[in-house]
């Protein structure tokens, strides 16, 4: 409840209890048929340099359209101040009682001051507060140099945090900005600027940006500060590429790859689009304190830091960058030139540039074929993970308002989605599928669309390359859009006299999603040396067994693999023959890497699901992996490996296995230095620490911290990132030595990743004091700390060996996390519930978890999606644990 405000010249926001209010699909589409064609935004902003606030004047214009039984429109705002505020010439805030006119973050306008059926203008001036949660406009200050940087983030509904305005995607605007700021700033927006004043002598300037195009308000951006900027250009100077970030990074990023790979991103995606870039340049900046790894804002792309590499990176690394940096830019023309129009369209938008960046690094990039295995160990294995929790859904389901799109940020959303597209490529030929899209740019530039225009495009390619009875897009949009869950294919195979009589792919669905579907996939037979004898495309039908006519006769093989090329989104059951073979001659497939790739996850999985014990994973693990020769495979095999002794490996056996992984990761690392393969010592000499769980290991590696060059072998140096994480695990330990050793590293990095890691390290000590300090901190009401700088804080709080000690805080935490998200924003509310008791032996965590869930309310269902994937995944584990 609002309480009635004096009449002042001055309108202060107070609706507290409804700040945060959601946008819900049927406001939108109401919203939708008020406001006609789009809106233009005349917005001069006043950035004030080592400031909490900055200023705002915008002028709206737009066409209103009354809606019968509605009484006027509502204008977006998470502001702080309004000191004027104006509907076609009416002062709203002169006389009368406003308390009404801003509630839940929305400025109210009724029908008696709008012109149905004609152009309206508000005019509002305000003052807002920077954002410290990386939503909205964030402010930073470098602890290395004290320079302020500012920056947006909106998605999917923040918009509003900055600016005044229609904030949802179905209402492109226009937007003219102006921005004053200090004079020694680069201030970056979407658009060229047009005009620049210059330095004044109040060390201020004034920059006016050209007219966007109509685009949505999630994609506007600005950003601002004393950025290091690097310039290159793209097609003769037709598009001017900009690259930014912070003055004390500077030294570490690498332009030119970073050109090389956009370049080459913008000529594929124009060459298979058919259309030139669209829009004026194209920016990209690494800001402070991101949420994400990158915003594809229209020509002012945001990057966080993490992508500027302060350590040595593994190629690995490379290709992830490469993959987000194409995935931002393919969102130029999916997502902004072409825009879904509600938020139950996210998940195509994301599918679509997660499918096309790995595509385009492929096929245009020096790292080709490492992006289809980067796609298979990242994107496709968190699909098929969150495909498995009770909390997945359909890829195309109802969003009912902004808040639940957040729970769609997920696998499913991102993985699995471009996984399908993957599959269909498989279906409708690449020529098709380059076909449809061009013809769905032409059609819908500037527009907004659904699933239904999407696929209709597919169908109109696929008709001209002469597949279209492959492709019934209703029975396929049914089928694996609208249906959640993983199915599993498994070989079934009749033989005599060493010949297939019968071969059959035998088709499950898990329990609760009953649904069987057709999937397009490549069979493949072996040979004994691991070669391959024979391929057939298959499609599998919408039943339980699919018989494989063209197999009958072949001589048994000794190893047969089901989705071969991983085409199809499908879990890969392997017969017994063929998962011996596999186990035993794992280097037989010396040539094909993304197969060795699949068979480690076919591997992994057996033991996620209980069907092997986790430490058999463990010894095949350190059989086999010393003899593999892809770095990338190593990289993605030992992360496996990581969660399976974490996760499935008893208490009891922790130490014993992290024990003999430790000495299996020297032993790679050893391997690598004598063969001088660098790639492969960074990637074991970060498996060293990541496996040192011990006090012993631990104690061993601090010595290396003495020496300032701090050599493992051969000619390795210890990265910084390194050596905070073994300073955080003697912390964590309480090593005599751990005090002094995190002061002293705190001399050497005194840059915000140093501040950050400080934090994680003073929250790790085995103190009961330390940890009801940190616990007191967490559960304050008013936070100190960013975002980031709190969840750096919180990451030190849980460790395995510190059980006993952290016992006191599980029931507190059950107690309190509904307050936490209550009372928090999202951001610090996800960070807190890092600190979840997740110890699989203790009952009472498991009870407590699950009498919380059947506590909950419908409304709060951020807490609830984790709370269900904490609760499976505990009873996974439990399973997994039970086999010994």
């Amino acid at each position: 409840r609002c309480p009635s405000r004096a009449m002042s010249a001055e309108l202060v926001y107070s609706d507290i209890e409804n700040r945060e209010k959601p946008l819900s699909e049927a406001e939108a589409k109401i919203r939708k048929r008020q406001i006609e064609g789009n809106p233009s935004y005349s917005y001069h902003c006043v950035l004030q340099k080592n400031s909490e606030e900055y200023k705002g004047e915008i002028t709206i214009r737009f066409k209103y359209n009354k809606v019968e039984n509605v009484d006027g429109t509502f204008v977006d705002f998470f502001g702080k101040k309004i000191s004027r505020l104006e509907a076609n010439g009416h002062n709203l805030l002169a006389g009368g009682d406003t308390s009404s006119l801003w509630t839940a973050s929305r400025l109210h306008f009724k029908d008696a001051v709008l012109k149905n059926g004609q152009e309206n203008e508000v005019v509002i001036h305000f003052v807002n507060d920077y954002d410290h949660t990386g939503a909205g406009l964030h402010s930073f200050v470098d602890p290395e140099d004290s320079q302020h940087y500012v920056y947006t983030n909106f998605e999917p509904y923040d918009c509003r945090r900055w600016m005044p305005n229609f904030d949802q995607p179905n209402i492109k605007g226009k937007l003219s900005l102006s921005v004053t700021g200090p004079s020694d700033w680069h201030i970056i927006a979407n658009s060229i600027p047009e005009s620049n004043s210059g330095a004044r002598e109040d060390g201020t300037k004034t920059l006016t940006f050209q007219p966007t195009p109509p685009i949505s308000s999630y994609i506007y951006a600005l950003v601002g500060g004393p950025f290091e900027k690097f310039v290159d250009t793209y097609a003769n100077d037709r598009v001017p590429l900009g690259m930014y970030c912070r003055k004390s990074l500077a030294k570490f990023i690498d332009t030119p790859e970073l050109f090389e790979v956009t370049k080459q991103g913008l000529a594929f995606y124009e060459e298979f689009f058919g259309m030139k870039f669209p829009f004026s340049k194209y920016d990209q900046v690494f800001c402070p304190e991101f949420n994400h790894g990158a915003m594809e804002n229209v020509g002012c792309v945001t990057f966080t830091e993490h992508y500027i590499f302060r350590d040595k990176p593994t190629e690995a690394r490379r290709v992830a960058r490469a993959d987000t940096f194409l995935h931002e830019m393919a969102h130029m023309w999916f997502g902004n030139l072409v825009t879904m129009d509600w938020w139950n369209g996210l998940w195509l938008n994301e599918s679509f540039a997660t499918y096309m960046a790995a595509l385009a690094v492929a096929e245009s990039t020096r790292f080709g074929d490492m992006s289809w295995l980067e796609f298979n160990a990242g994107m496709k294995s968190w699909a098929y993970r969150e495909d498995q929790l009770p909390t997945t859904h359909p890829v195309e389901g109802e969003i009912i308002d902004t808040d639940a799109t957040f729970l769609n940020f997920d696998g499913i959303t991102y993985g699995k989605g471009a996984s399908l597209l993957k599959q269909l490529v498989h279906v409708v030929g690449m020529k098709g599928f380059k076909e449809g899209m061009r013809h769905y740019f032409q059609k819908h530039a500037w527009g907004n669309t659904t699933i239904n225009d999407f696929l209709a495009a597919l169908a109109y390619g696929a008709q001209k390359e002469s597949s279209a009875n492959a492709f019934e897009p209703k029975s396929w949009a049914k089928m694996w859009l609208e249906e959640a869950g993983l199915n599993s294919i498994t070989p079934r195979v009749s033989s005599a006299d060493g010949k297939i009589t019968k071969f059959e792919v035998v088709q499950t669905h898990p329990a609760g999603h009953p649904t069987l579907r057709s999937h397009r996939i490549q069979i493949a037979l072996f040979n004994e040396d691991g070669s391959v004898r024979k391929t057939v495309d298959v499609t599998v039908l919408p039943q339980e067994s699919t018989e494989v006519a063209e197999l009958k006769g072949e001589a048994v093989a000794p190893f047969v693999y089901l989705n071969f090329g991983d085409h199809g989104y499908v879990k890969v059951l392997l017969d017994a023959a063929s998962e011996k073979f596999a186990s035993e001659h794992m280097e037989k497939f010396a040539s094909m890497p993304l197969l060795r790739q699949l068979l480690w996850q076919d591997i992994y999985n057996m033991a996620r699901d209980a069907k092997m014990k986790s430490t058999i994973y463990l010894q095949m693990a350190r059989d086999k992996l010393l003899s593999e020769t892809d770095p990338k495979l190593v990289q993605s095999v030992l992360r496996r490996v990581q969660a399976c002794l974490h996760n499935f490996v008893p208490n009891s056996l922790f130490n014993h296995e992290s024990a003999e992984l430790y000495k299996f990761a020297w032993a790679g690392f050893n391997q690598a230095v004598r063969a001088n393969r660098a790639e492969d010592q960074l990637i074991w000499a970060n498996a060293i620490i990541s496996f040192a769980s011990n006090r012993e290991h631990v104690e061993e590696l601090t010595k290396y911290l003495a020496d300032d060059h701090a050599i493992l072998g051969g000619d390795f140096k210890l990265e910084q990132g390194m050596r905070w994480s073994i300073v955080e695990k003697a912390c964590g330990h309480g090593l005599p030595t751990a005090p002094a050793l995190l002061e002293a590293e705190q001399q050497r990095d005194k840059s915000d990743r140093g501040q950050r890691a400080v934090l994680t390290a003073k929250s790790s000590f085995p103190d009961v004091n330390i940890k009801r300090e940190a616990w007191a901190r967490y559960t304050a009401k008013e936070q100190k700390l960013s975002s980031h700088n709190s969840a750096a804080d919180m990451a030190g709080f849980r460790w395995r060996h510190q059980r006993e000690l952290l016992a006191e805080f599980t029931d507190q935490f059950f107690d309190i996390v509904r307050s936490i998200y209550k009372d928090h924003p999202r951001q610090y509310a996800e960070s807190f519930f890092s600190l979840f008791p997740a110890d699989p032996e203790d009952d009472h965590v498991l009870e407590r978890s699950e009498r919380l869930l059947s506590e909950l309310p419908a409304d709060e269902q951020i807490l609830t999606k984790s709370l269900k994937e904490e609760i499976d995944d505990l009873k996974r584990a439990r399973t997994c644990r039970a086999l010994f």
